[in-house]
């Protein structure tokens, strides 16, 4: 199977997917996985995202960065990963620097973010 045909290959796949997050293990179904997916996109491309565009995510590992990152590969975009080494670092001129066009951040470190950056979501 193409990487790029495993959005649409997941309604019909039996199974789950298994993330560890907040010290526990969450499952959740394929056929859910493949609709977070496409809503995810749906999102994304409301906020402008298409094809060759750089999105940043700086987020923990989570069924949700999963959600974004494989929205970004159905959507073309380019997703560039922000790693805990970023802590306290993420700011306009290190999204100018890699010419992130917008930067998806969790919730918990949106307010990190003094003064919020131009295009965050």
């Amino acid at each position: 199977m193409e990487f790029r045909s495993l959005v649409a290959s997941l309604p019909g796949k039996k199974g789950a997917i298994y993330t560890f997050e907040r010290g526990q293990s969450a499952r959740y179904l394929s056929a859910d996985l493949h609709d977070d997916v496409i809503r995810a996109c749906d999102r994304l491309r409301a906020w402008g995202v298409k094809a060759g565009i750089r999105v940043g995510i700086y987020a923990p590992n989570s069924y949700p960065w999963l959600v974004y990152d494989l929205a970004l590969i159905e959507l073309k975009a380019i997703s560039v990963p922000f790693t805990d080494d970023f802590a306290g670092k993420v700011n306009q001129a290190l999204l100018d620097r890699y010419d992130i066009a917008l930067l998806l951040i969790a919730k918990r470190d949106a307010r990190l973010l003094s003064p919020q950056p131009a295009h965050v979501a």
